[in-house]
């Protein structure tokens, strides 16, 4: 299938940044927590990625930075992309890869802008092969509730 896509927007939701804590130095490593989450809107044939970011100092629990993004998809054949089985339209593995990866690579570069100059800017997202992801989220279902048909 050709995937008749386009970026529809991106708007920085949030970013939030604490000062630099004093075990902070060249050597520290980060952890970054990534989670990029698909939400197709079939009446505009759209998918909204909300991406959201976390940089931590590696081994510990406190978030050094985090960064939220919004990202908006066109899709012009929506209905090949988000295929309706059963009464649930799926985001096929294919497609949830491709706009994750799209949505990671931008973000990466959001973060990394934003970063540069401060303690943080070794904090970098990884490249992420797409395909060893699991998705977290069910397939949507649209179908209209029991008794409104």
């Amino acid at each position: 299938m050709y995937l008749k896509l386009r970026i529809d927007g991106i708007e920085v939701n949030s970013f939030e940044m604490k000062p630099k804590p004093e075990d902070i130095d060249n050597t520290t490593q980060f952890h970054i927590d990534m989670h990029v989450s698909i939400n197709p809107i079939f009446e505009r044939k759209l998918a909204l990625a909300f991406i959201e970011i976390g940089v931590r100092k590696f081994g510990t629990p406190e978030k050094l930075a985090g960064l939220s993004v919004f990202m908006g998809f066109r899709i012009e054949n929506f209905e090949e992309a988000f295929p309706l089985e059963d009464g649930v339209h799926k985001i096929t593995e294919g497609i949830g890869s491709l706009l994750n990866s799209i949505s990671l690579s931008t973000v990466r570069g959001i973060l990394f802008s934003m970063l540069k100059g401060t303690y943080l800017s070794k904090a970098i997202i990884p490249i992420v092969d797409m395909r060893n992801l699991k998705p977290l989220l069910p397939p949507v279902d649209d179908s209209p509730p029991v008794g409104e048909e």
